[in-house]
């Protein structure tokens, strides 16, 4: 109890004098640096599938540096190609036709068996337009598919 009393006499006291507190010391001002950037988005934002599009389960979004990233243009002059886990998805299967280019989306990792054979950009047959793009090549339309006659 004493001590209580010893304090409160010390405030009576600081408040009888006419005294005031010191102001507190400002901040330190931030270190100097570079100016925080906005990162905007890479690509346009992800479209939903057309109706009646092959059933496509793509795989996971390639973090490989190398090479255009999902939804990067490509197939065209000047530009880099997919990189690893992408295909270059050209508009209307013109594979590049008249420098064109297409857009790098995910390879499907799995792809329903209904036999619907398509031409690939490459020329080969595949069985339906999703197992062409799990090869790492978009359909074509300026060759026809084998019908294994």
């Amino acid at each position: 109890m004493q001590k209580a009393g010893l304090a409160l006499t010390a405030f009576a006291l600081f408040l009888a004098c006419g005294c005031t507190r010191p102001a507190p010391a400002p901040a330190p001002a931030p270190a100097p640096g570079p100016e925080p950037v906005a990162v905007e988005p890479a690509g346009p934002p992800a479209e939903a599938p057309a109706a009646g599009a092959p059933d496509e389960t793509p795989a996971e979004s390639p973090t490989d540096a190398e090479g255009g990233a999902a939804g990067a243009a490509c197939g065209s002059r000047g530009l880099e190609p997919c990189a690893q886990g992408l295909f270059c998805d050209f508009p209307e299967n013109g594979c590049g036709a008249a420098d064109k280019p297409g857009t790098c989306k995910p390879i499907p990792e799995a792809c329903i068996q209904i036999y619907k054979p398509v031409c690939g950009c490459d020329s080969k047959t595949y069985g339906n337009s999703c197992e062409a793009h799990a090869s790492g090549v978009d359909e074509s339309r300026y060759c026809e598919p084998d019908k294994g006659e």
